[in-house]
């Protein structure tokens, strides 16, 4: 018989959604391709599992059968799994986390000194992503955990909302675009909406960062260019720059919080849905964490609840 995990993962993800397009989806296969390892799956067990239907996939009586088989041989590889992880323990302090560049800088950056103080034998990698990749990296095991902005998953990846995401506009005290908002008769702090940043010069991450792509895509949605005047790579070096009058930026709340006392900048509410987005602390639904991955997801669910 030639089938592999891919195929039973994928036959369980079908049986679940009813549906072969939504499983693909979850699976991170095209339609195609699913297609193409379910009939493979099918001619090397030697018998139909699905009933194809107008309205979607019914499993057959062998289907049945199969599935029972297919959650008991998952069962077994978790608990193999996670008995390898507990004997390995000592050995493998380290793990890897994936995370887009708001939450790195704004929420990570500033305590995971502490994570590692308190945990001496455990070596991280932060890997710095746009959001639209950081599923995909911990679904097929490049990260043990990930963050990204955004709503949750359903299917091999388990989602739990780690904070809230604001982005707002800092500009210089005085600047044009502040003096136009508090012209403005407006319920609660002053606002602004993008379109009305985008006629003046910024202060913008590095040309490599997941915040000034993600920045730039929405401004070319709107027409416009995102005129940066410097690109540097952190947002201390961003809020210091705005202070001395170079340009705007758009930063994470969380870091105008921490950084304003020391740089005198004004801040603006966004008026975009888009501004305000979970940020979701994802892992795999199907392979258990490594005590080090665990210890550092208790981490980091202890620095949501600092920061509410």
């Amino acid at each position: 018989m030639r089938y592999d995990l891919t195929d039973l993962k994928l036959f369980m993800a079908i049986a679940q959604a009813g549906n072969l397009s939504r499983a693909s989806q979850a699976r991170y296969l095209t339609p195609s391709a699913a297609s193409q390892r379910l009939r493979n799956l099918e001619h090397a067990l030697g018998c139909q599992l699905f009933t194809r239907e107008h309205k979607g996939m019914r499993l057959t009586d062998e289907g049945h059968a199969m599935l029972e088989h297919a959650r008991g041989i998952f069962s077994a590889i978790d608990a193999m799994e996670a008995e390898a992880a507990l004997l390995g323990s000592s050995l493998q302090g380290k793990a890897t986390l994936a995370a887009n560049s708001s939450s790195l800088h704004g929420f990570i950056g500033p305590h995971i000194g502490r994570f590692l103080t308190g945990f001496p034998e455990v070596n991280l990698t932060l890997v710095e992503q746009a959001s639209e990749t950081i599923a995909a990296s911990v679904a097929e095991g490049e990260a043990d955990l990930g963050i990204y902005a955004g709503e949750p998953i359903a299917g091999a990846l388990a989602c739990e909302t780690f904070a809230l995401d604001r982005l707002v506009v800092i500009a210089p005290p005085g600047h044009a675009l502040t003096v136009l908002a508090g012209e403005t008769p407006r319920a609660g702090p002053p606002s602004c909406r993008f379109h009305d940043t985008l006629a003046h010069a910024f202060v913008g991450m590095a040309l490599t960062s997941s915040n000034y792509a993600f920045l730039r895509e929405v401004a070319k949605r709107h027409g416009r260019p995102l005129r940066c005047r410097i690109h540097v790579d952190d947002f201390t070096s961003i809020v210091r720059l705005v202070a001395q009058g170079v340009g705007l930026a758009i930063v994470p709340h969380s870091i105008y919080r921490r950084l304003s006392g020391a740089h005198a900048v004004s801040c603006l509410a966004l008026e975009e849905t888009w501004a305000r987005r979970p940020l979701q602390l994802v892992r795999s639904s199907e392979r258990p964490l490594t005590p080090t991955a665990q210890q550092l997801r208790s981490f980091l669910q202890g620095l949501a609840q600092e920061d509410r």
